[in-house]
């Protein structure tokens, strides 16, 4: 299989993700994040540490990945709307299906489905947009 792929656009595409996921929780969505914590003895308190920081990043860079290769393989020069498109559809097939299962069975608080299932179709579609845009 040949990935004949835009690095660099999956680079900037998980540099910008890194960026909406610091905002998302460190400002726009802190106070509700905090209250979901707080009112979870297991994690009440904690805050993420680098290494796990890193492992986001990192995650967040096989995620532009496969999008870029999603995206290659389904149009051969993306764009913008096709990034969006393939971006959400990943999200509702991958993302929405997978952390609805893990949280509900790992009886985590409806609110945290709600803010992290918003905070990655969000970040997927930037990394869509981003990636189309470098087609």
């Amino acid at each position: 299989m040949d990935f004949s792929i835009n690095f660099v656009a999956v680079l900037a595409a998980t540099i910008a993700a890194a960026i909406v996921s610091a905002a998302w929780y460190s400002f726009l969505m802190a106070g509700p994040v905090n209250a979901l914590r707080a009112a979870d003895p297991t994690i009440h308190g904690r805050q993420p540490a680098l290494p796990l920081i890193l492992l986001s990043v990192l995650a967040n860079l096989v995620a532009a990945f496969v999008l870029a290769v999603f995206l290659e393989t389904m149009f051969g020069t993306p764009d913008i709307g096709n990034g969006l498109l393939v971006a959400a559809l990943a999200w509702l097939g991958f993302s929405a299906t997978t952390m609805t299962v893990i949280q509900t069975f790992g009886f985590r608080a409806p609110g945290f489905l709600w803010v992290d299932g918003a905070q990655w179709l969000i970040v997927l579609l930037v990394m869509g947009a981003v990636i189309g845009a470098f087609g």
